[in-house]
C-alpha cells in the first residue's frame, strides 16, 4: 500500500476446546465394627484438566450395596490440583464387605465412577460398657508373681 495506507483482513474460524477426562482413583478405606458411629471419610480421589476447575463445578454421589446413599458427598481442591470426594459414612448393622461406589461428574461427557470396599467386622470389644481400643490391660492376681496365674482384666 502507499502514501500511508493501511489494509484490514478479517479471519473468521473457530477452535473447538474439548473437556478433559475426569481421571480417578479409589482411596482405601478402613474396617469399621458394626455399630460404628458415621464418620466422614474420603473415598475417592481424582485428577481433571490440572485442577483449573473450581471443586465446586463438580457433583459426587457415593452408594453402598447394603442400599445407602451415603449423605454429604462433598468435591474439594487439594493443593497439589488433585480433588477428593468425601462423604458420610453410614453406621453399619451387618458384618461383611460392602461396596462402595463414588461417581463424580463436571461437564456432559466426562463422569466417573470408582469402586471401594468397606470391611464390616464384630462389634468392638467393650468393659464394663466402655469400648476398648489396643491392648487389654491385664490384672496380676495378688501376692502372684509375673510369671504366674495372670487374669485378663475384660470379659468379651
Amino acid at each position: 500500500m502507499e502514501n500511508g495506507a493501511t489494509a484490514t483482513a478479517a479471519v473468521v474460524g473457530s477452535q473447538q476446546v474439548n473437556e478433559p477426562a475426569i481421571v480417578g482413583a479409589s482411596s482405601t478405606l478402613a474396617s469399621v465394627h458394626e455399630g460404628d458411629a458415621s464418620a466422614t471419610v474420603t473415598g475417592a480421589t481424582f485428577i481433571h484438566a490440572s485442577g483449573v476447575e473450581p471443586a465446586g463445578d463438580f457433583t459426587a454421589t457415593a452408594t453402598d450395596s447394603a442400599g445407602h446413599t451415603w449423605p454429604n458427598a462433598t468435591v474439594t481442591r487439594n493443593a497439589d490440583g488433585s480433588y477428593a470426594v468425601t462423604a458420610t459414612r453410614p453406621v453399619y448393622t451387618q458384618l461383611g464387605t460392602v461396596a462402595v461406589s463414588i461417581s463424580e461428574a463436571c461437564e456432559p461427557g466426562t463422569a466417573m465412577t470408582v469402586t471401594d470396599s468397606q470391611q464390616v467386622i464384630g462389634p468392638a470389644p467393650t468393659v464394663g460398657g466402655f469400648r476398648v481400643r489396643g491392648a487389654v490391660p491385664v490384672c496380676r492376681s495378688p501376692g502372684r508373681s509375673k510369671s504366674g496365674n495372670d487374669i485378663a482384666g475384660a470379659s468379651f
